[in-house]
């Protein structure tokens, strides 16, 4: 919980409660969300050097399965490398996945028996073990399986032992199996048929364990799919599936994979392309990617020919070709490819930003900040966004304010935030509000002010904002600018939970202990 910090060095944007419930404290600096580099493995190499931004990135990347296969397992890990550095965003997301995912209880729980970024708690290692067990994650089960044997931390149980292990060999974890074997003479054969598999209700568990990476899982998560056995049949998911084994070298998989590109399936020629496009399994190769993404876009794949256009458009590997672009474009809208849909609509925007329509100009400058349908610029982003907080629009001027506080793209200066926040703050800009009273709390570019802060929450709790609802809580119940009030403390925790702010869940959590 928020306990025993003092005020007048750390206030919420520095300091935040990531887990109340076992007072894990994780420091929170505001820094901009920017990609660490155009190329996947650019981003790999910066996360493994440490840098928080790259490790957040990545964990997208794994998240979204984008240039690389899907991993919910693998994203969490980064979630929790960039989050335990003050990412803001990666300690919001990984504090999600606490809140359901068992590699984010299991990876918590290594932390707190080794003592890594928290005082040792073998008791809370073991309380977080026992919750990702019991949701199927085998690594989790193994541990606690070899916890029970030699009685670390608990009491030794050989019965135990042998049920976690063979729960974890049952889901393909090799190390169990062999354990079992060696010292308990006991043989598992691991469960691959698939009729035996949706018979015991394992799809969910298959399910978060080939999102969490584990090949055998997305094997069988791919046989699932092509059989139509506890899921809906699917030959596309089921290439996908194949596609993401066969790169962790699931021999299988592999030639299923194989099999499919053989014979011409529009899924498997497009992930092969993809592949060839990111040099992901293999070596990078743009123009054997191109034609890949022709063969599956000729066979009406929408996603290869939104990508074949989106690769015309920013002239990658070939001249830019903009009527070549629309061409292809245009045929993934008429699937409904929504993306594609969107980037034609890219077209009329620019004419209108152009032509000085300040909604036009608005949206425009979000596409070059996200890079959606267009190379992502934040010169061009704040370029737009100045155009048309000088007509006078809101949410522009927050997001100008919001470049400034974080240095996207140009040198931070809390002074303007403040200024361009309170111009949309006064005008009723729910966003500007909230943002104005984190400044307002810390005293960044302006005078350090509790009950301004305090002022400016309220205003956007009022107008829904669960994270000015949480810190009003946190404000009562400390005292700060306000009367210390524990009834309205608890009032304003539980508005804000109600609205899914973990935060706030973890912290009434807490209290009620």
């Amino acid at each position: 919980m928020f306990r025993k910090f003092k005020q007048e060095n750390y206030i919420f944007m520095h300091v935040i409660t990531l887990m109340p419930a076992f007072g894990l404290l994780i420091f929170l600096v505001v820094a901009p969300v920017n990609a660490a580099g155009p190329q996947l493995k650019t981003i790999i190499a910066s996360a493994e050097s440490g840098d928080a931004n790259a490790q957040y990135e990545l964990a997208k990347f794994y998240e979204e399965g984008r240039g690389a296969p899907k991993s919910i397992g693998k994203a969490v890990k980064w979630y929790l490398l960039a989050a335990t550095q003050g990412h803001v965003d990666a300690q919001y997301e990984f504090a999600t996945a606490l809140d359901g995912h068992p590699e984010a209880s299991f990876l918590i729980g290594k932390r707190y028996k080794d003592g890594v970024g928290v005082k040792a708690s073998m008791a809370t290692a073991i309380k977080l073990f026992k919750d990702a067990a019991a949701n199927d994650h085998a690594g989790a089960q193994y541990l606690l399986g070899t916890m029970f044997a030699s009685g670390e931390g608990v009491k030794q149980d050989k019965d135990e032992t042998i049920r976690l292990w063979k729960k974890a060999a049952g889901q393909g974890h090799l190390k169990a199996k062999a354990d079992l074997e060696s010292k308990f003479n006991i043989r598992i054969a691991v469960v691959t048929d698939t009729d035996k598999v949706v018979g015991q209700g394992k799809v969910s568990a298959i399910i978060r364990s080939a999102e969490s990476g584990d090949a055998n899982a997305q094997y069988d998560l791919a046989k699932l799919y092509e059989e139509g056995k506890g899921v809906p049949k699917s030959v596309a998911k089921a290439i996908k599936w194949y596609q993401q084994a066969a790169t962790q070298g699931h021999v299988e998989a592999h030639y299923e994979f194989s099999i499919a590109l053989s014979e011409g399936y529009p899924e498997a020629v497009f992930l092969m392309g993809r592949m060839y496009q990111d040099g992901n399994g293999v070596e990078k190769d743009i123009p054997e990617a191109i034609k890949r993404y022709r063969q599956a876009a000729n066979k009406s794949h929408a996603e290869a020919q939104y990508v074949l256009g989106s690769i015309y458009a920013a002239g990658e590997g070939v001249e830019p070709d903009k009527t070549e672009a629309v061409k292809w474009w245009k045929m993934a809208a008429a699937q409904g490819h929504l993306q594609a849909e969107k980037v034609l609509g890219r077209e009329v925007v620019m004419k209108s930003a152009a032509a000085g329509d300040v909604k036009a100009q608005y949206r425009l400058a979000k596409l070059y900040q996200q890079g959606t349908g267009v190379p992502k610029s934040s010169a061009e982003a704040l370029k737009w966004y100045q155009k048309a907080a000088k007509q006078g629009h809101l949410k522009a001027q927050y997001q100008l304010g919001f470049i400034h506080e974080t240095g996207a793209g140009v040198k931070r200066n809390y002074g303007v935030a403040v200024k361009l926040y309170a111009g949309a703050a006064k005008k009723g800009d729910v966003d500007a509000q909230y943002r104005l009273g984190l400044l307002k709390s810390c005293g960044e570019g302006t005078k350090k002010s509790y009950p301004e802060a305090v002022k400016w929450w309220g205003a956007a709790s009022k107008k829904g904002n669960s994270m000015a609802t949480f810190f009003l809580g946190y404000m009562y119940e400390t005292g700060s600018g306000v009367q210390r009030d524990m009834a309205k403390a608890k009032k304003y925790y539980s508005v804000s939970a109600k609205k899914g702010n973990v935060f706030a869940k973890q912290t009434m959590g807490a209290l009620s202990n």
